[in-house]
């Protein structure tokens, strides 16, 4: 077999012409889950679930619970689902690895194997990855759910937003998905929301400031915008939005060193005479591009050695906020205060 595209999944969920194995990751972790969700619907009967779906929490169980469970036969169905969330198959043993080999190469014809992830591989690259991807191709479907662009997901928002009554024009839905992060559970979340707030009527970029909810990414774009620009007052002021909102120092921090590394890697391809494609391409920015036209819309203020400050600054809040001898928000408001200095001063 081989990867399977969104289409042919889609199509095989709605023809019930199930593979009997699956393997499902990618970026859009929404949709990972929202394809094992709807494989194992629709390959078990309703009202049969409790007989037929097992679901087996990757993290605890073996290689041979995983055999057991494809071995048992459906009860008052034709097939089972075993489906398995968040197994680390590239930390396996080799002995384990192999089994798992095994029982993929043989899925009995009465089970839907499935393996999924609910969070992103950090190891994609590796060599033993690789390995473990081709055996699944070569045996079942894989699918991998890329992250979705903004134009994507700015249509989706339309898309949601008519079906459930409401009106969005262009611009607000795109609006509406950079509010968001991009994650698709906030933004179906928010989309419903603001549905209901219109009440049929049109949602408009007011009625999104005033009842949408930024993500922490979103929100760190304008922090990290305020700083670059040397405006203080609006930086703190959305430093402690998000301090309101119980965001974690060290998750606030982390959003802001990857502001800042798009930046520098805007800043070193134009030093090297390259285009903002050549930085998506090689650090994998697909769907995500808005990211490096943020980069280099607040970097052009900012010289090659005040950037290189700022990463510096932030290496040494990040290992302050490791070492747990201190106090995380007074370090990041801190920071903040040397990033703004580093910009090249206040303009409030």
């Amino acid at each position: 077999m081989a990867r399977i595209t969104e289409q042919k999944l889609k199509e095989q969920i709605k023809n019930k012409d199930f593979s009997s194995l699956y393997f499902l990751d990618g970026e859009e972790i929404y949709l990972v889950k929202h394809y094992a969700s709807k494989i194992g619907e629709g390959a078990v009967p309703k009202g049969m679930e409790a007989f037929n779906l097992h679901l087996l929490d990757g993290e605890k169980t073996t290689p041979d619970e995983i055999f057991e469970k494809t071995e048992t036969m459906p009860m008052m169905a034709e097939r089972i689902c075993v489906s398995v969330k968040d197994m680390d198959l590239g930390a396996l043993g080799q002995k384990e690895l192999d089994k798992i080999y095994e029982i993929i190469k043989d899925v009995p014809e009465t089970c839907v194997l499935i393996f999924w992830c609910s969070a992103d591989n950090d190891d994609k690259k590796s060599a033993k990855w690789k390995n473990v991807i081709k055996k699944f191709t070569d045996c079942g479907e894989v699918f991998e759910a890329a992250k979705m662009s903004q134009p994507q997901l700015a249509s989706l928002v339309k898309r949601m937003a008519k079906k459930q009554g409401g009106d969005i024009s262009d611009a607000d839905a795109a609006y509406l998905a950079g509010l968001t992060g991009g994650d698709m559970n906030t933004l179906f979340s928010e989309t419903e929301k603001l549905c209901f707030y219109a009440q049929g009527g049109e949602i408009t970029r007011e009625k999104i400031d005033e009842i949408a909810v930024k993500s922490v990414e979103a929100s760190v774009f304008d922090l990290v915008k305020a700083i670059a620009a040397g405006k203080s007052e609006k930086a703190f002021s959305v430093l402690n939005l998000l301090f309101s909102q119980k965001t974690e120092p060290v998750m606030i921090l982390g959003a802001i060193i990857g502001s800042y590394c798009d930046m520098y890697r805007v800043r070193a391809a134009k030093n090297a005479g390259q285009q903002p494609t050549d930085v998506a391409n090689y650090y994998g920015y697909k769907g995500r591009e808005f990211r490096l036209r943020n980069a280099a819309r607040d970097s052009a203020s900012l010289s090659d050695e005040a950037l290189r400050r700022c990463l510096q600054i932030l290496w040494d809040c990040d290992a302050l906020l490791k070492s747990s001898r201190t106090d995380n928000r007074l370090a990041l408001e801190e920071t903040v205060v040397k990033l703004l200095l580093a910009s090249g001063g206040e303009k409030v």
